[in-house]
């Protein structure tokens, strides 16, 4: 919820929290109003880029200890036209990055995760890039 506040409060919004014993919470979420609103006259799919050559034979690692998450990431790194690699928690993700690190063009690392947290993650993938 700390995550969620700080991203409200970073568009000057606010949270509004109503608590009645025995009838539950509200939480209401509130933006300002858009002084500029712009809405498409029409709306068309996009499609993901043809992949290069180049493309194909690098890899995303994807990092995040919730199986979904990590799935859909992955599913979209296919779409488009990279390989992923998937890490359930920072210490695979160091482990993974060391054993592929010449292949790996991009990592996605959740910041919230048991065993190695993403910061730690991120400063070990680090040292390990530089040897």
């Amino acid at each position: 919820m700390s995550a969620v506040l700080g991203i409200v409060r970073g568009h000057q919004g606010a949270i509004l929290v109503d608590t009645t014993v025995g009838q539950g919470t509200t939480i209401r979420v509130l933006f300002p109003l858009s002084q500029a609103l712009v809405v498409p006259r029409t709306i068309r799919p996009l499609s993901p880029p043809e992949p290069s050559v180049s493309d194909q034979s690098r890899a995303i690692l994807v990092v995040d200890d919730e199986e979904a998450v990590r799935r859909a990431c992955l599913r979209f790194v296919a779409r488009l036209g990279y390989r992923g690699i998937g890490a359930a928690d920072g210490e695979e993700a160091v482990a993974l990055f060391a054993q592929h690190a010449a292949e790996i063009a991009c990592v996605l690392l959740d910041w919230t995760m048991p065993k190695m947290d993403g910061m730690r993650a991120f400063a070990e993938m680090k040292r390990v890039d530089r040897t």
